[in-house]
């Protein structure tokens, strides 16, 4: 999947869960984040961490997953041009709350992570399913 297209799903999934646009990962980035690696660099500056159960929280993990299948890497999710790196607030809402915990080189997605996009996605396997497609979505 090219960056443009990511960018394309993430946008349908805030605008949907949440109304807005989405905000960051506005660009492609040429590398990983190597600093990604180590948990402790997710998990910094916790005051600005938003309410996991937030739609827009919510929205970004939807997309997130739908974009790399259910396997986020910790260094980012590797695209065809270039890589997405996941928003450091929103996946440290998701290590607090334990939606997600870090293995494997990845962001392993919990029993309450999946709980909490079971409405809109289903991960099964390798891969996810849409359930309820964001509005405007199409497969890429």
């Amino acid at each position: 999947m090219l960056f443009d297209d990511a960018r394309t799903r993430l946008v349908h999934w805030t605008q949907f869960l949440d109304g807005k646009e989405a905000s960051t990962n506005k660009t492609v980035k040429n590398g990983p984040n190597k600093s990604g690696h180590a948990e402790t660099w997710w998990r910094e500056n916790s005051g600005t961490t938003p309410d996991w159960r937030n739609p827009r929280t919510v929205a970004y993990f939807c997309a997130y997953l739908d974009i790399a299948q259910g396997r986020i890497r910790l260094e980012g999710i590797t695209l065809d041009d270039g890589y997405l790196w996941p928003d450091r607030a929103v996946m440290r809402a998701l290590l607090e709350s334990g939606c997600v915990t870090c293995g494997d080189e990845r962001f392993q997605v919990t029993t309450l992570g999946e709980a909490m996009v079971a409405p809109f996605l289903m991960i099964e396997g390798g891969g996810v399913r849409v359930v309820i497609p964001p509005t405007g979505w199409s497969a890429v």
